[in-house]
């Protein structure tokens, strides 16, 4: 289990983990969730990610 607060950090942490499951906000510092999600689809295929994402705008959420 681990938490981190930026896309990058975030990358690392589950290249090394290997979770079965991330929880993920969309909007992140650094590389965003979108991009890092992106990234780990490639190297991790059985991830499973519910994003999230605090803004109420529908085309960001989207």
């Amino acid at each position: 289990m681990g938490q981190c607060g930026d896309g990058q950090g975030g990358r690392r942490m589950c290249l090394e983990l290997k979770p079965d499951l991330l929880i993920l906000d969309a909007k992140l510092p650094g590389l965003n969730g979108i991009d890092l999600l992106r990234r780990l689809i490639r190297r991790l295929p059985a991830l499973r990610v519910p994003v999230f994402s605090g803004h109420d705008n529908p085309v960001v959420v989207r």
